[in-house]
């Protein structure tokens, strides 16, 4: 005998399709990762690359600090693919 809970779940499809985006963090501190956008409506603030999903839930983050493709911060188990690629990399 199967599982009538079970059997409802299975005919749900769990396809899920995820986003990178970039988010300024609005502040008034001083800190040197601090960032000017000039196109963002708060210009001032911490600069986040952010994974989403298609429910809008932000599932990780990360701050970016300027020292992402820095031989020195780096792990050495990560390629040098560029900032951006790094980072969807790191995200996903």
């Amino acid at each position: 005998m199967t599982n009538k809970l079970n059997d409802r779940f299975q005919s749900i499809p769990l396809q899920q399709y995820l986003c990178v985006d970039e988010q300024l963090c609005a502040t008034k501190g001083r800190h040197y990762i601090k960032h000017y956008l000039s196109a963002k409506p708060h210009k001032w603030g911490y600069k986040l690359y952010m994974l989403y999903g298609t429910d809008g839930f932000s599932y990780k983050f990360e701050i970016y600090t300027g020292d992402e493709n820095n031989p020195k911060y780096r792990k050495p188990e990560d390629s040098n693919l560029g900032l951006s690629t790094n980072i969807v990399l790191r995200l996903c």
